[in-house]
């Protein structure tokens, strides 16, 4: 089974010395103070082609790490609308409820009134 990179990732606005505007996905290092990138996603400077979403360069051959990180981006639409599908169900205990709304706020940048 491969792994992801452990979370939480986090989005990083990053401004690059040609006036580029780049956003990437990463993650806070083990130590703490250092931020590693997971992937980068669509600048206006160097616009990615029509139909990608993210990209991970770099990639070393046979980086399992960095496939499965790919796979868990590109199921992020699915994952979601699962969330939206089963949150708030009378079978749940709050506190799935709990995650689950936590969840959708993040991945859509909405508050929650638990928070």
């Amino acid at each position: 089974m491969s792994k992801h990179t452990p979370g939480p990732w986090i989005v990083q606005q990053l401004n690059h010395s040609r006036s580029e505007l780049w956003l990437q996905i990463g993650y806070e290092k083990s130590n703490g103070t250092q931020w590693g990138p997971v992937c980068r996603v669509n600048s206006p400077a160097e616009p990615m082609p029509d139909g990608v979403v993210a990209e991970i360069k770099y990639m070393a051959t046979g980086n399992e790490n960095q496939w499965a990180n790919a796979r868990l981006i590109a199921a992020a639409p699915h994952l979601l609308a699962a969330c939206r599908m089963v949150v708030d169900d009378e079978n749940l205990t709050q506190s799935a409820n709990e995650v689950l709304r936590d969840a959708i706020a993040r991945a859509t940048a909405e508050t929650t009134s638990a928070h």
